[in-house]
């Protein structure tokens, strides 16, 4: 079997494995039970040489990190960040049963398969796998899989970063998501996200621990031509792209300042 191929079967099977975990956090202190997820990793990265920290935030909420440590001091270090728990799901509306980790067609099926367990399984076995091999790299690398994501982040990132912010500090973070450019004429702009899910009708949602869906499926595709959502502005928006206005006109009349847009 390729290197690659191998790798890829373990990534499924570890995801597999974490998604039957079924870490739900609807939100409370008393859900999540991420113990299990970290004791799943501990266990995978176990026998290679790396040194694992648990961090326990609360009953069953345990988040846990381990890192391969570089040669040089001075080089950059480099957090891979996963969370290893799910929003909750409801098996009437699936196809699969969305703990059972089913795979269909090459598909593996199961609430948090794509957020984020894909990736946490991901980061693991890049671990395992750079560390089995010998690897040392110019910078720390760091992989932390935290609870806690899908909610307020009170039992993950924000303990860590409350009391062991150590254990976590990178100079450079990747995750499930972050700044995407968007070309300008100015030069590339990250957006800035002020609000979001503005439109709210009847239905079930697809995510988080709401009642009410976003938008329905047929008000968002237009329900063909017969029936559109109609849009709402935040005043949350509203009130930054008044603040972004203001900043943008202080900076053009700075004294020296007469960088103009370009226009082709």
């Amino acid at each position: 079997m390729r290197t690659e191929d191998a790798m890829t079967a373990e990534v499924v099977e570890l995801l597999r494995t974490l998604i039957r975990n079924a870490c739900v956090n609807d939100g409370t202190d008393a859900s999540g039970h991420e113990i299990r997820s970290a004791d799943t990793l501990e266990a995978y990265l176990s026998g290679v040489g790396l040194a694992m920290e648990r961090y326990t935030a609360g009953p069953g909420r345990v988040n846990l990190v381990t890192r391969i440590d570089g040669r040089d001091r001075r080089a950059p270090t480099l957090l891979l960040l996963g969370h290893t728990d799910v929003v909750p799901a409801d098996g009437r509306g699936w196809r699969h049963d969305p703990f059972a980790a089913d795979v269909d067609d090459g598909v593996v099926w199961g609430r948090g398969a794509i957020d984020m367990l894909n990736l946490t399984a991901t980061m693991a076995v890049a671990c395992r796998r750079l560390a089995a091999d010998g690897f040392r790299p110019a910078g720390t690398l760091i992989v932390a899989a935290v609870a806690d994501e899908e909610a307020s982040g009170a039992h993950g990132v924000a303990h860590l970063l409350d009391h062991h912010a150590d254990a976590i500090r990178a100079d450079y973070v990747i995750t499930e998501a972050g700044g995407v450019p968007v070309p300008s004429r100015e030069g590339p702009r990250l957006p800035v996200a002020v609000g979001g899910r503005g439109l709210a009708a009847p239905g079930r949602a697809g995510h988080r621990r709401s009642r009410r869906a976003a938008v329905r499926r047929g008000q968002c595709a237009g329900d063909g031509g017969r029936r559109r959502a109609a849009p709402r502005r935040l005043p949350v928006a509203g009130a930054h792209s008044r603040r972004v206005a203001a900043h943008r006109r202080s900076a053009r009349s700075r004294p020296g300042d007469h960088r103009r847009p370009h226009r082709s």
